[in-house]
């Protein structure tokens, strides 16, 4: 069962309390800014044409930047992204 960003962001705003700041997407990834109660934030990237969401928590200014105007891909293959496959 493939579960895309939007159907996880949806379930951690409604369970944690989580808060979208900002969704963007292209033909491949589909990317997500999310803040918690605690001001930490996660960066969240789905490839949108198989499985795995990507997370940075804590993103820098520029992963922000790059997620909002820059290339998904390299938010997708930052060091700093875990692959969340399998763990929804």
């Amino acid at each position: 069962m493939s579960h895309s960003a939007d159907t996880l962001i949806e379930l951690m705003s409604g369970l944690l309390g989580l808060k979208v700041e900002m969704r963007r997407s292209d033909a491949a990834l589909a990317a997500a800014l999310v803040a918690t109660s605690k001001n930490r934030k996660l960066l969240l990237v789905e490839r949108t044409y198989r499985d795995g969401v990507g997370c940075i928590v804590d993103p820098t200014t520029q992963e922000i930047e790059t997620a909002r105007e820059g290339n998904l891909w390299d938010i997708w293959n930052s060091e700093r992204a875990v692959l969340l496959r399998g763990v929804v």
